[in-house]
């Protein structure tokens, strides 16, 4: 089973953002693990790095990149 959120960061400051994506990830690596989808626009360097994994779309929705978060530099991304 996995869950979904639509911008779970929106409208808050970049502390509690942080602490709502901390939360999402404690949550993921539980037993058992789960998939947490959520979309996040312009996430803190802190934010992004507790992404294992991202799917990025261009402006268009188009889809750019996916795969693990340390392999997104290797990819050329025109979004």
């Amino acid at each position: 089973a996995g869950g979904g959120q639509d911008e779970p960061t929106s409208g808050l400051d970049a502390v509690m953002g942080e602490l709502v994506c901390v939360l999402l990830r404690q949550l993921a690596l539980r037993v058992p693990k789960r998939i947490i989808m959520c979309s996040v626009h312009t996430p803190s360097s802190k934010m992004f790095r507790l992404f294992t994994h991202l799917l990025v779309l261009t402006s268009q929705g188009r889809l750019a990149y996916t795969g693990p978060r340390e392999q997104v530099w290797r990819t050329s991304l025109s979004v």
